[in-house]
């Protein structure tokens, strides 16, 4: 609620870096392997997403495009590097090119807020799954932001997560697993 995020060191428990840029809630953070080491990414309710070098505490990017609060983040090593995924409150999701900032695709689909996401690497490429208030669980691809399945669900308040080369869907108090086959990517 501070606006802010915190680079801790694991070993020692000191703090290496205090990230600001934030002008409202940081809801999310997620973490990857970019190929000049790792970068952090965080979703805020200012609408915005921002990239950081976690070995400097620099900001590389303020990523724009979403007109709600952001609430979720997914990354993923790309083919051509590390990818991001964004959930906002504007019933979207937006897929990032990490190194840029740049907006590889904007995935319309759902019918009210998008609350999570997750993406798996699949044998074809990154696959995208968003889960929202709408009750429904959508697997995009993200090399082409084209939806490949839909699936309803009796129960909001859906938590997803990536689970080997599928992923894992919680709604209400059920869990299921989706295996993703090897042509959803195309």
């Amino acid at each position: 609620m501070d606006k802010n995020a915190i680079v801790w060191d694991m070993t020692s428990g000191a703090r290496r870096h205090t990230l600001t840029g934030h002008t409202d809630w940081v809801r999310a953070v997620a973490l990857v392997a970019g190929p000049k080491g790792p970068l952090a990414i965080t979703t805020s309710d200012d609408r915005t997403a921002i990239v950081w070098d976690v070995v400097t505490g620099a900001r590389l990017h303020t990523l724009t495009g979403h007109s709600g609060d952001v609430r979720a983040v997914a990354v993923v090593d790309g083919p051509k590097g590390p990818l991001a995924v964004t959930a906002s409150d504007d019933g979207t999701a937006i897929v990032w090119d990490m190194d840029t900032g740049a907006r590889r695709h904007t995935l319309t689909g759902h019918n009210g807020d998008v609350r999570a996401v997750a993406v798996v690497n699949g044998p074809d490429g990154p696959l995208v799954i968003t889960a929202g208030d709408d009750r429904t669980a959508i697997v995009w691809g993200a090399k082409n932001g084209r939806g490949v399945s839909r699936t309803h669900l009796p129960h909001g308040e859906i938590q997803v997560a990536a689970a080997g080369t599928g992923f894992m869907v919680a709604y209400g108090r059920e869990v299921a697993y989706f295996a993703c086959p090897t042509d959803l990517a195309q």
